[in-house]
């Protein structure tokens, strides 16, 4: 899997997953975050969001059945519950999305 994560907001901009590592997992979800609004991110913030997404939710898992499987539970932590709901002592204990609201230019 790779990630790109706003600095700002703390919200997961971009992902992409492969059975592989190529340079196309990487491309995709820059792709993605730069559709989505185009910021880059920092490798110690990405480890600590891989290290919340493992421990929230991948290690509670039994086993994947398969990749497809595993990708829509990935998916639906990101959109159903870390970008519109996880708090971040970061941003004063809203979530992402929540701080992005409060924050609107």
């Amino acid at each position: 899997m790779a990630t790109v994560l706003d600095l700002y907001s703390c919200k997961v901009a971009g992902w992409s997953m492969s059975s592989t590592i190529t340079a196309q997992l990487v491309t995709d979800a820059l792709l993605l975050a730069i559709w989505r609004r185009g910021d880059c991110c920092d490798y110690v913030v990405m480890e600590s969001f891989f290290s919340t997404l493992k421990r929230e939710r991948v290690y509670r898992q039994d086993q994947y059945v398969s990749r497809d499987q595993a990708r829509a539970d990935v998916i639906d932590y990101i959109e159903s519950f870390y970008n519109p709901l996880r708090r971040h002592s970061t941003l004063g204990l809203v979530s992402p999305d929540q701080f992005e609201k409060l924050n609107q230019a």
